[in-house]
């Protein structure tokens, strides 16, 4: 299963509602026994999802001062 964008918008942000799609995205995930995979482009999002125990694989440099992030939370 793969998360590719996760935004919440700015009126609703810190009400808890990314950690309700993150409890979804992994509960689905374990339940059909697969990995969970996510893609960002910011390192600060990667250390927001490490609070649910994803994990950095992988980071490409796009060029520019771009980068990309490949995460993966394993079940």
């Amino acid at each position: 299963m793969i998360v590719q964008l996760l935004a919440i918008p700015e009126p609703y942000q810190h009400q808890n509602y990314m950690r309700q799609l993150m409890d979804f995205a992994l509960q689905t995930a374990k339940s059909y026994d697969l990995p969970l995979v996510i893609e960002t482009d910011e390192k600060l999002k990667c250390d927001k999802y490490g609070h649910f125990g994803v994990k950095l694989v992988n980071k490409r440099d796009f060029g520019d001062d771009r980068y990309g992030y490949g995460m993966i939370c394993e079940n």
